[in-house]
């Protein structure tokens, strides 16, 4: 087993050219902020937006994986709802914990999983403002970009792990990359 953990806090984390039509969002709603009604639809989107910086760099993309995402989704809540933000919870579980948990990492198997984290509010809450605070991030882009990975499962929880000053809308963001052999 291997376990990757990284922490982000976007808010305090010859040549031929030719023109190409206006582009629209690749990624449905990857520039709105989540609420209860449209978090599914953010969760593809940074699921879409992990895989777009992968394709970019000759990786290929990572599947959605339900047993993943339910591990991802009930960590952001986690945090959200117990005030806290970490890779390990305040009664001590971890990400291997968790995936083995949702039966993703299963005992007598090789696996390996890694975690980031991260949490906005306003066009840091969206889906492309996560994953910009990602790939500005050493560690989170070698996690977003490690060739070994083959499964992604994200989580998003709308509020923030802390009090947010003027009540602004904000989401706690979970993503888990795994590799079973």
């Amino acid at each position: 087993m291997r376990l990757r953990s990284l922490v982000s806090l976007p808010l305090a984390v010859g040549c031929l050219v030719v023109a190409a039509p206006a582009a629209q969002a690749a990624c449905a709603g990857e520039d709105d902020v989540p609420t209860a009604a449209t978090r599914a639809q953010a969760q593809d989107a940074v699921l879409c937006l992990i895989n777009e910086e992968r394709r970019e760099r000759g990786l290929r993309s990572l599947r959605d994986n339900d047993r993943l995402q339910r591990a991802a989704t009930r960590h952001s809540s986690h945090m959200v709802d117990d005030r806290f933000f970490d890779h390990t919870t305040p009664n001590g579980t971890t990400l291997a914990e968790r995936a083995r948990s949702a039966g993703y990492a299963r005992a007598g198997a090789s696996w390996s999983v890694g975690e980031n984290l991260a949490w906005g509010t306003a066009l840091r809450a969206t889906p492309r403002g996560l994953v910009r605070a990602w790939m500005r991030s050493a560690p989170h882009k070698a996690n977003i970009l490690e060739a070994s990975y083959r499964d992604l499962g994200v989580g998003i929880a709308i509020g923030a792990p802390v009090a947010v000053s003027g009540g602004a809308a904000g989401a706690t963001c979970t993503a888990n990359f795994g590799v079973r052999r």
